[in-house]
């Protein structure tokens, strides 16, 4: 179960991968196997985010990625020596980071009624199957029914344009 969970949460990097490589127009072949070592949800989000008004240059993407793997070796090592001193992490709110960080980068991509539905579909679909079949399966019936829904409302709106967040 640990491994196939692992497998299944990491798959959203072949995604991610596959969206943003068009969008590295500029980018050497080593550029692009070197900066895509370093993709995480979050780069991959400000990255998509640019793309949509303005190109992802190297230096853009090499800008945002070595503050980002310098913060992460500078935290991971801090909370390696000093982590378990710190106790619980609820008494900080710490449990809630990720999922904090989700809705901000979900929030950052609202299109209005085709982002509704697959947030929507996603949520429900993971929370009964984690109460019915438990982790790691809840993961996988999220990403199934998000894409199943995304796509169904994409094709709602077939040759028509995608609603903006202000609509």
């Amino acid at each position: 179960a640990l491994v196939f969970s692992t497998a299944l949460i990491n798959a959203r990097h072949i995604l991610m991968s596959a969206s943003i490589a068009p969008k590295l127009k500029g980018f050497s072949t080593g550029q692009i196997f070197g900066g895509l070592y370093y993709m995480a949800d979050e780069n991959w989000a400000l990255a998509e985010k640019r793309a949509r008004t303005h190109p992802v240059t190297p230096a853009y993407w090499f800008a945002m990625i070595l503050p980002f793997v310098l913060g992460w070796l500078t935290t991971s090592t801090t909370g390696a020596i000093i982590g378990a001193a710190l106790g619980d992490p609820k008494r900080y709110g710490a449990d809630f980071a990720f999922t904090a960080l989700f809705i901000a980068l979900t929030a950052a991509f609202w299109k209005g009624r085709v982002t509704a539905w697959t947030v929507a579909a996603a949520g429900i679909a993971s929370a009964l199957a984690y109460r019915l079949a438990g982790p790691p399966w809840h993961v996988l019936a999220g990403a199934l029914c998000g894409l199943a829904a995304a796509w169904i409302a994409a094709g709602d709106l077939a040759g028509k344009p995608i609603e903006s967040p202000a609509e």
